[in-house]
């Protein structure tokens, strides 16, 4: 190669999604023409009016939108399989700055860009219409998985009278989404050898100002009474703070439910893909043997790893896509599999 070629490195990662409807914890996996169906109304939906959020805009662009500009910048088109698609993050405050490098100076100046101009920061994603399986690259300046399900969201249905998409659970909206990563151990299997279940440490850390709401409690203080009590963990999906370590214990002799910790992992799995929130979910135990065991959650998820190879200064959109596209064909049979003992 010539020494104008460089290697990008790209990660992502592999989710599954769940439907719910308000005031209720358990929902059901969301199937692949669910998913197509949301992305459809999602891309029926006038690209000025596709934006969400109010200081940090977010959009979602698809093949067939109207996006002009450089050649490289493009979506595939979708095919029987998958739908591709852009997650992007407006920019128009804080701008970075530019620098112009001499033998012994260096200029920096303001970005200069018209009135109505702005910023891009960009993200991949592909969504399999077949298996119910998405996958999204990771982009801390897009916005994590977290943020992606909070952009979907936006575009449920919550009644009869919303023009929306409508999703259903029996005869009631499901106007919520979750996600959930699909390991690369198939976690639940190890989780039913336990036997017994005798501790489950978790950590979370979260931002100042920003803390996570727990759903079916009055605070975060009541649910880790509740948790400490032994009661059921079902639906933690956040806990105020900058960091925090649960440790949770069974009483003598006797085991932690594995389906309550199982939902508990679910609900904050999502949480788990931005560095500064990933921290740690396990539990120990003994296995049917009687043999000490122990579980990482989150040791190692399913996630595309690989580099681009590009030259200039940007890397071309379809580069990054068929990267993707290369992983998700190789791992699509496991992934599947994985699927069927994940939410």
């Amino acid at each position: 190669m010539g020494n104008n070629i460089k290697n990008k490195p790209i990660k992502g990662f592999y989710s599954v999604w769940e439907k719910t409807v308000p005031g209720e914890m358990n929902g059901q996996k969301l199937t692949g023409s669910e998913l197509a169906g949301l992305f459809a109304y999602i891309r029926s939906v006038p690209i000025s009016d596709r934006y969400s959020g109010d200081e940090e805009q977010r959009l979602i662009a698809f093949h067939g939108d109207n996006l002009t500009g450089d050649s490289d910048f493009v979506v595939p088109a979708d095919t029987d399989d998958f739908i591709y698609g852009l997650f992007m993050k407006k920019r128009d405050m804080a701008l970075p700055r530019q620098g112009t490098q001499t033998d012994d100076s260096l200029v920096v100046r303001k970005i200069e860009i018209g009135d109505k101009s702005f910023m891009f920061e960009v993200s991949y994603f592909m969504v399999d219409k077949v298996n119910g399986i998405i996958l999204l690259l990771n982009n801390r300046n897009v916005g994590s998985l977290n943020q992606f399900r909070y952009y979907l969201n936006g575009f449920l249905a919550g009644g009869e009278d919303s023009k929306k998409y409508r999703l259903m659970i029996g005869n009631r909206f499901a106007n919520r989404l979750n996600a959930a990563y699909i390991p690369a151990e198939d976690v639940f299997g190890h989780l039913a050898r336990f036997a017994r279940v005798s501790q489950l440490i978790y950590k979370l850390g979260g931002r100042e100002g920003q803390s996570m709401q727990v759903p079916g409690y009055s605070s975060s203080d009541e649910a880790m009474i509740m948790a400490s009590k032994g009661n059921s963990i079902d639906d933690m999906e956040s806990l105020g703070g900058f960091s925090i370590e649960v440790k949770i214990r069974s009483k003598r002799n006797g085991s932690l439910d594995a389906s309550g910790i199982r939902r508990l992992f679910n609900n904050l799995s999502s949480r788990f893909q931005s560095t500064s929130e990933k921290k740690q979910f396990k539990i120990e135990g003994r296995d049917k043997n009687g043999q000490t065991d122990a579980l990482d959650f989150i040791s190692d998820d399913i996630m595309l790893s690989t580099s681009v190879c590009y030259e200039g200064r940007y890397v071309a959109n379809v580069t990054v896509f068929e990267a993707m596209r290369d992983d998700f064909l190789k791992q699509r049979h496991l992934l599947v599999e994985r699927t069927k003992n994940t939410l």
